[in-house]
């Protein structure tokens, strides 16, 4: 499962692009304006998202139609009138095409169209326009020159407006035919109260600008394409339309809406992935509604020849014309699509999806791309109805994180799965019954080959009987890559002389990579066994000497030695090698984000009236992707508000519960009052103030995930404007007689960790402690933490802290909080070494005369917290850790030798040159936000504290 899951959170991981912009709302869509190029293109809208203009226009298979919805029945649209805009479906279609233009091959991939209330391919057929369309009066003339040949250029708005000539006698005559019209209704004397009634039949609209002339038959809209449609396959790759008015003799354009969307290209890309001949990909609601459907997946679930037409129109019906309002032929309303449920049908497949989709969709299970993959197995009753298909097929499938009313499936028949990556060899065994004395080598070599659908990894390891040794056998090369059909020779060397008397056997074993994704998925193992003789030589009195013993004996004991010097320079080697990689990570984890800042608004979060988990507030998050983004995000004036930033508030509590942060909801009431007393006595903008929150900001049913999180903790506490501690006194839901309060809230770690990282990034400053607001008070009270000793002195030692894995003796974990801590902790101590170094070299020191008061005080007290921490290094920063279980302890290694193996990294990074640095995008610490302040009591430096504490 791991390969699927690695596909699909790559997939997803092109939506989650989209949120990196703000999905464009139609109020705040442009309006093209008059240009040279294009004097008559007014009134078409465009957005411009990640760099991609989205442009909004009608369905091109609109021509000629004059009529628009009131309720469910067509009339014909007014002269003059303003024609109701559906928002919520323009909306989902924006956020269609953002989603879309999250997709790296944007321009090659296929694109379909959005147009309302019909689905398949992300391809929606609406049978009224205007339900999409800003109907803006144009002031330009009737005549047009403007013409579009082709795709809209890249990142552009291009002329939509051309071809008129058959538009404007068909106009005409429908002109004609409306004052014919007209005449003989004025004749029939119908009553002012009944022509009213008959409109208020036919609209239902509460006010409409021509209303109060009930007896004025009003102008028709009338549509042209702009350019012919180009399709890829099926699909609508590119289409435009206008929409005019008859004013007088000429038609007067009012511009138009649609919207471009790209999706398609994930189910094609999946659709196409070589692990089964059959393999077929799909995206689908709750309801079985299709969105995206491969050929080859409407072919199996419904027949050979199936097109998507043939899905989308089963009747194969054409829309109705403004003159066949009675026409039964034709369609106003848009046709029943074939859904997933259908396939249980006469004459298609028979498989049922209701299970499936009844799991995907459980509100209580969140089966989304980021979290992993889940499998089904589909039985299909008619594997004879033509199509080549197994009795059995395996679905993979997920929801997708941008837009979870969506799950994508990839199904594949079960059997051809199973053989999707096999390695087979071209030996079963290799037999050697009598080893010759004199001969010391034995050679020989197999023939592994890829005989499965999809590139493959392997290595080849050897195994040894019960009692032989394998120490002298050798495969090269033990590792590598086969694509499909590819094949290579594993050279096989026996040492005879480590063999014993009697015979000896094993197995080379060619096997996926399990270190591999693609080769973790696939562990379908080959093997070629081997066996050797050696017969047991007469003794003679020599070999029973004294002399030949003691040789024997210093040829082992040297073997022995031998053994054990390679065992322990190994483990050094290979404890080196961990290292390494540890203070690597923890470096990176100082430089970039491992995992998006995520952030609520104060108003979402306070909507919400409870904490919020992270999975189920993605939709309302706002997501900083890179370090830069957040610099940016904190630092630059806001948009249309000269002078104003945004500011971030970080919320530390501790959980009340083994399965829930906060089950009385007395910490989320407490961060409510604290967030409004932090902005009212700092006069922010409550629009533009935000909050993380742990629960809320990181990933919380997704370990991989949820462990990039912590790596970027240290990051997050660097670059927010307050850090507020909420500690009410509460009874812990499953512990019988413990109450949380400031007291357990300073024991726990990872309380401890977030206090410390915010404490090494920015000196304390902004550290509060909420206190309860009083019934004589109209806001909470703030302690500053500063004035503490003793609360900074117990933040200080993390891993002295209590976690609730160890607590409950790590029953079904794999490691503990503790290590979960180390790449956090190791890269926040890091950049503080890397801080103050800095302040010591002279090309450094001329930035610093340029630093704010406040900027200088903060360095100072940095370097009052490095000595501080220096001092005390080993019980910061444990080398080891007790490790409980069920029955018992152990002793683990924590930091080890981490911090020695980092300060001699730091000390060979100091001599590289400046430039060098700048080129690793090196950095010192950066305080990216003003800080909050409060008042509080006395407001002592951190350095001051912290001696306080020392003599305390």
């Amino acid at each position: 499962m791991e390969i699927f899951a690695s596909i699909f959170q790559r997939a997803d991981s092109a939506e989650l692009k989209s949120t990196s912009s703000k999905v464009p709302e139609f109020k705040d869509m442009k309006v093209c304006k008059t240009s040279p190029i294009c004097p008559n293109c007014n009134g078409i809208r465009y957005s411009i998202y990640d760099n991609r203009t989205i442009l909004m226009l009608p369905q091109p298979t609109s021509t000629g139609k004059a009529y628009s919805y009131s309720s469910d029945e067509p009339r014909n649209v007014q002269d003059l009138e303003e024609l109701t805009i559906d928002l919520e479906e323009i909306q989902k279609g924006l956020h269609y095409a953002s989603l879309g233009s999250g997709i790296d091959n944007f321009e090659e991939s296929k694109t379909v169209l959005f147009t309302p209330h019909f689905h398949t391919r992300l391809q929606y057929y609406g049978n009224d326009p205007a339900l999409v369309m800003d109907l803006w009066k144009s002031s330009g003339s009737g005549r047009f020159e403007c013409n579009l040949q082709g795709p809209p250029p890249k990142n552009s708005v291009p002329a939509l407006i051309g071809g008129l000539e058959n538009l404007e006698t068909h106009a005409k005559q429908k002109m004609q035919k409306l004052e014919r019209e007209e005449r003989e209704e004025r004749e029939s004397q119908i009553s002012e109260f009944e022509a009213r009634k008959t409109w208020e039949d036919m609209g239902k609209q509460e006010s409409l600008p021509c209303s109060a002339s009930p007896t004025l038959r009003c102008r028709p809209v009338f549509w042209s394409p702009a350019a012919e449609s180009r399709t890829t396959g099926d699909l609508a790759s590119q289409a435009s339309a206008i929409a005019y008015r008859l004013n007088g003799e000429n038609l007067e354009p009012m511009g138009a809406v649609t919207m471009t969307v790209n999706m398609t290209y994930l189910g094609e890309a999946l659709g196409g992935l070589p692990l089964s001949p059959s393999v077929y990909a799909m995206i689908a609601d709750q309801h079985g509604q299709v969105m995206m459907m491969t050929s080859r997946a409407r072919e199996t679930i419904f027949h050979k020849n199936m097109s998507e037409s043939q899905i989308r129109n089963p009747q194969n019906q054409p829309p109705c014309r403004a003159d066949q309002i009675n026409d039964a032929g034709c369609w106003w309303d848009a046709p029943k699509p074939l859904t997933l449920f259908d396939a249980q049908k006469e004459g298609f497949s028979g498989i049922n999806f209701e299970d499936m989709l009844l799991t995907v969709f459980n509100e209580s299970h969140d089966h989304q791309c980021s979290s992993g993959v889940r499998t089904w197995t589909l039985d299909v009753p008619n594997c004879g109805c033509g199509q080549d298909c197994s009795c059995q097929h395996l679905a993979v499938f997920c929801r997708l994180l941008a837009y979870p009313e969506w799950a994508i499936f990839l199904v594949a028949p079960l059997e051809e799965l199973q053989g999707a990556a096999i390695f087979t060899v071209d030996k079963e065994n290799i037999t050697l019954d009598k080893i010759d004395k004199k001969k010391k080598v034995y050679e020989d070599n197999i023939v592994v080959q890829n005989t499965g659908r999809v590139k493959l990894p392997f290595t080849a390891t050897v195994s040894a009987g019960k009692g032989d040794n394998m120490s002298g056998i050798t495969v090269e090369p033990a590792n590598g890559t086969l694509s499909p059909g590819e094949n290579t020779t594993l050279a096989l060397k026996f040492n005879l002389s480590t063999f014993g008397y009697g015979t000896s056997s094993g197995t080379v074993i060619v096997q996926p990579d399990l270190s591999d994704d693609v080769g973790n998925c696939f562990r379908t193992r080959t093997s070629t066994r081997f066996s050797f003789t050696r017969q047991k030589k007469p003794q003679t009195l020599l070999q029973v000497s004294g002399i030949s013993v003691s040789v024997i004996a210093t040829v082992v004991l040297f073997i022995i030695l031998y053994r054990v010097v390679s065992s322990f320079l190994r483990k050094y080697y290979d404890d080196m090698a961990k290292e390494h990689s540890t203070i690597a990570k923890a470096l990176q984890a100082t430089q970039e984000l491992s995992f998006p800042m995520v952030l609520l608004k104060v108003a979402t979060f306070k909507k919400h009236g409870k904490f919020v988990a992270f999975e189920d507030i993605l939709n309302e998050s706002l997501w900083l992707h890179t370090i830069q983004d957040i610099d940016d995000f904190l630092t630059k004036d806001i948009k249309n508000k000269l002078g104003k930033k945004n500011k971030v508030i970080f919320m530390s509590h501790q959980w009340t519960a083994f399965s829930e942060p906060d089950h009385t909801g007395e910490q989320y009431k407490g961060m409510v009052e604290a967030v409004d007393t932090v902005i009212n006595q700092n006069n922010w903008d409550t629009e533009d103030t935000y909050v993380w929150l742990d629960y809320s900001s990181i990933p919380q049913r997704h370990r991989p995930s949820q462990t990039a999180a912590i790596n970027s903790l240290t990051v997050y506490a660097a670059k927010v404007s307050a850090f507020i501690v909420v500690a009410p006194k509460v009874d812990h839901k499953d512990l019988e007689g413990v109450l949380c309060d400031e007291d357990t809230y300073k024991k726990r770690a990872w309380c401890r960790a977030e206090q410390l990282s915010h404490l090494l990034a920015q000196a304390g400053d902004n550290m509060f402690l909420a206190k309860k607001k009083r019934p004589s008070q109209s806001m909470p009270g703030f302690l500053r933490l500063n004035d503490e000793p003793a609360w900074l002195e117990q933040s200080i030692e993390v891993f002295k802290g209590e976690l609730t894995c160890c607590r409950r003796k790590h029953v079904g974990m794999d490691m503990c909080d503790r290590e979960r801590l180390v790449v956090p902790m190791l890269g926040l101590w890091a950049q503080l070494c890397r801080t103050i170094r800095s302040q010591a070299d002279e090309s450094e020191r001329k930035d610093e005369s340029e630093a704010s008061a406040d900027d200088k005080r903060a360095f100072a007290d940095l370097k009052e917290i490095h000595q501080h921490l220096s001092e005390r290094i080993n019980e910061v920063f444990p080398e080891t850790f007790s490790y409980e279980f069920e029955n018992g302890s152990e002793e683990r290694p924590l930091f080890g030798k981490l911090v020695q193996r980092l300060q001699e990294h730091l000390d060979k990074e100091a001599l590289q040159p400046k430039e060098e640095k700048k080129e690793k995008h090196w950095s010192k610490l950066r305080i990216a936000t003003k800080m909050a302040r409060l008042p509080a009591n006395g407001g002592r430096r951190l350095s001051q504290a912290l001696r306080s504490s020392m003599t305390t």
